[in-house]
């Protein structure tokens, strides 16, 4: 993978297209030589419309051109790289603005084979944009006959427990209650809750709370950070809470935790 200077334009001043709602931004981009290490707490899934782009997600590296896009998961992270002239659709949403079905296709793969199908509503999405007649409604209706039409096969439930571990691991304060990881995952709590049950054998309440209490010893043993600042890394609401927590699981204040792991 390249690592020279990048650079990333709009095809045109306004390629945004007017009213549509920012859950889901659509944007026609060209990109120059290489961006490197980024990553975001939104899905991202690049199709392109001309050129190529050699994109590495997480590890797993390939090349897009018109036959191939790629799904970028929540916090993970990604490089690209254009080794020439290019056009590219980047769709930026949150997981819970994709059907659920074509959310868990998309999750379970990093690069999907763009469909007939699926290359026909690009080319009439990229026409409409160079005609300026793109427009918030427009553009409502075809997120999801994109999607629709890539393969379909659906991966197992349990995908949507994998992004939030994903999610979880790289910024665990942006999941602070349950109702926010149903949101993450489209799912209602009841679904949520049911899919943990089958999945896990536990409450999405009980993972949430081990994860944090995991995530604070963590911490503990491995960093400076005060115990302020480590309540607010790890989402809990107070300093109280993370103490209780503590005591529960290690029968130690997160002070005397981090006393004793240093000891050892």
């Amino acid at each position: 993978m390249a690592t020279n200077l990048h650079s990333m334009r709009s095809l045109e001043d306004e390629s945004r297209p007017k009213g549509l709602d920012m859950a889901v931004n659509i944007d026609f981009l060209t990109y120059q030589g290489a961006l490197n290490d980024d990553y975001h707490e939104h899905v991202q899934i690049v199709l392109v419309l001309d050129g190529v782009l050699e994109l590495e997600v997480n590890g797993q590296a390939d090349r897009l051109d018109t036959s191939l896009a790629a799904f970028i998961k929540p916090c993970t992270p990604h490089s690209q790289f254009a080794p020439g002239p290019n056009r590219a659709i980047i769709i930026n949403c949150d997981l819970c603005e994709i059907d659920l079905q074509a959310a868990e296709l998309l999750a379970k793969r990093v690069f999907v084979p763009i469909s007939p199908a699926a290359r026909r509503l690009l080319e009439f999405a990229d026409l409409s944009n160079r005609r300026q007649t793109a427009h918030s409604e427009f553009f409502s209706h075809w997120v999801p006959l994109l999607l629709g039409s890539l393969p379909a096969h659906s991966p197992p439930p349990s995908t949507r427990i994998s992004m939030l571990q994903s999610l979880f691991e790289h910024s665990p304060a942006t999941l602070p209650s349950v109702g926010e990881m149903a949101r993450r995952t489209g799912l209602s709590t009841g679904r949520l809750h049911a899919l943990f049950m089958s999945e896990l054998r536990q409450s999405p309440q009980k993972w949430l709370a081990e994860q944090r209490v995991r995530k604070a010893q963590e911490l503990l043993a491995q960093t400076d950070l005060s115990v302020a600042e480590l309540v607010q890394q790890v989402g809990y609401s107070d300093q109280s809470a993370l103490t209780k927590a503590m005591r529960r699981v290690t029968g130690h204040t997160p002070a005397a935790y981090r006393r004793r792991q240093r000891d050892t």
